[in-house]
């Protein structure tokens, strides 16, 4: 009997340990929604759910560039927000999404099957590498996305051919999601190419016991038939073939992906990329402590992947998420039973809920002013609120000049008024303009002639820029502009009308 105790008593403490991994799992993953865009993915949100229509219509929140045909690929998401916001304000975002990046997580490393404790182990590790991109803002549907992709490719080959048929299915809605379904692709070209590697690599003796099953010739059929299916489905969608167009556009424009900061490309040397580099480091040590024992498929997707990373930050969390089954195979090899009998310690998971209450507690006490309160949101976002009330109070003109990183705010918060750009315009060209160039060059120069000869080009009337910006230096001294607001985050032009 009392070994019987014993053994129960093991359980409930393994068991307790893991609900406190997920409590910390979620704590971890609970981000404070200052991303830039946010504000126009939730004021189209909400337009849509008003008239659908106008998702045909064009742009409707610039000046500069009315009417242009957008593609509003992630209209869905969109919707989605808007009904969340409205029904529970910030706070049910930062759980939305809170939830979505544990299931997500914890998700992909159950791909490999190991025991629930490594599982949520290996989640916490990678959504660490993580945290600079991940939060309030669509993408981490396609993070969602490429989970869901790797569990179809590993089930089709290991135990469930059946389940690539869902694969249309999840490619139609991802496509009217979010932007990045294009890496479903890539993913799935890669593993059928690994596997076909694999395949040659078996044929040798000395790999006859390789790690994993292998996908059959006929199982690589099948996955090419509906792959090509599932590029179908994404043309189900308001824009049709354009959604390509714009995924073309992003990543053929060097200007574009060298100017903004989540498309520049990962130096080893920033801060944020330690936790890239500590992940790198554990694979590589997990693969020599086992003598390199390894699902080959599995390696090569993080060696692609681990590339593809390397060239913007936001695709980080792509790499830790197709890292993650390999990871818990590696685990699995070398350290689960230790992981186990840690787990057993009775004190194990009080640890582990310290933890998740410190960083739980130390989030609510930093964001939670910020989360119901607009003034504090903006504070901490370092978004323009006081100048944007100043603006509202004094007619200063209808042709706003405003920062890129400010548009999707305005197009929320000050509906009053267009832009004259936002997050979605990065891309733009029309007319012979490129409006993201345009936004730089009156911004960003210092010459006083130049700036004010392109202000008068476009016919602008007030500005709204960054305190401490150049285009501060160019109008000290102009005649015809004159300062009407500053504070510490943002500073306020008017064109003077005089006699």
């Amino acid at each position: 009997m009392s070994e019987k105790i014993a053994k129960l008593k093991l359980t409930v403490s393994q068991n307790l340990t893991w609900v406190c991994l997920m409590l910390l799992l979620f704590a971890l993953s609970l981000r404070f929604p200052s991303d830039p865009d946010m504000g126009w993915h939730l004021r189209n949100g909400q337009d849509l759910l008003n008239n659908f229509s106008l998702i045909f219509a064009g742009d409707q929140y610039s000046w500069s560039m009315a009417g242009y045909p957008w593609v509003p690929h992630e209209w869905l998401t969109d919707i989605t927000m808007a009904v969340i916001n409205n029904q529970f304000g910030l706070i049910g975002l930062v759980v939305l999404f809170s939830v979505l990046m544990t299931f997500l997580f914890y998700f992909a490393a159950g791909i490999f099957k190991t025991n629930k404790i490594t599982q949520a182990i290996i989640a916490i590790l990678t959504l660490s590498v993580s945290y600079n991109i991940i939060g309030v803002r669509p993408q981490m549907i396609t993070i969602l996305g490429v989970v869901i992709i790797l569990y179809l490719l590993f089930k089709t080959r290991n135990d469930n051919p059946k389940l690539i048929k869902w694969l249309p299915i999840i490619m139609l809605l991802w496509a009217n999601l979010h932007g990045g379904f294009g890496i479903a692709f890539v993913i799935i070209a890669t593993f059928v190419f690994a596997e076909f590697i694999r395949k040659i690599l078996m044929a040798k003796a000395k790999y006859k016991k390789g790690v994993g099953k292998i996908l059959s010739f006929a199982q690589m059929k099948m996955i090419g038939l509906y792959t090509g299916l599932g590029f179908l489905a994404t043309l189900i969608n308001p824009s049709g073939w354009k959604v390509y167009l714009e995924i073309y556009q992003t990543f053929s424009d060097r200007n574009i992906l060298n100017s903004i900061s989540e498309w520049l490309g990962v130096t080893l040397y920033h801060q944020a990329s330690y936790n890239l580099v500590i992940l790198t480091l554990i694979i590589l040590l997990l693969l020599f402590i086992n003598k390199w024992k390894v699902d080959i498929t599995k390696l090569i997707l993080v060696i692609i992947m681990f590339y593809f990373s390397l060239s913007a930050w936001r695709h980080v969390p792509i790499f830790a998420i197709v890292a993650t089954p390999l990871i818990a195979e590696q685990f699995s090899y070398a350290i689960k039973d230790g992981v186990l009998a840690i787990s057993k310690q009775f004190w194990m998971p009080l640890v582990v809920l310290i933890m998740a209450v410190f960083v739980g507690f130390n989030y609510y006490t930093s964001s939670k002013d910020g989360l119901v309160n607009e003034e504090a949101y903006a504070a901490k976002a370092r978004l323009p609120y006081g100048a944007i009330e100043y603006i509202r109070e004094n007619n200063l003109g209808d042709k706003l000049l405003n920062e890129y990183n400010w548009g999707g705010y305005l197009v929320w918060k000050y509906p009053e008024e267009k832009v004259f750009i936002d997050g979605r315009m990065a891309i733009w060209k029309w007319n012979g303009i490129e409006i993201f160039e345009e936004s730089r060059k009156l911004l960003r120069v210092k010459d006083q002639m130049l700036v004010t000869e392109g202000l008068e080009e476009w016919g602008i009337d007030h500005i709204l820029t960054f305190s401490n910006g150049a285009i501060n230096s160019a109008l000290w001294g102009v005649e015809n502009w004159e300062l009407k607001y500053q504070d510490n985050i943002a500073t306020v032009w008017a064109l003077k009308y005089l006699p």
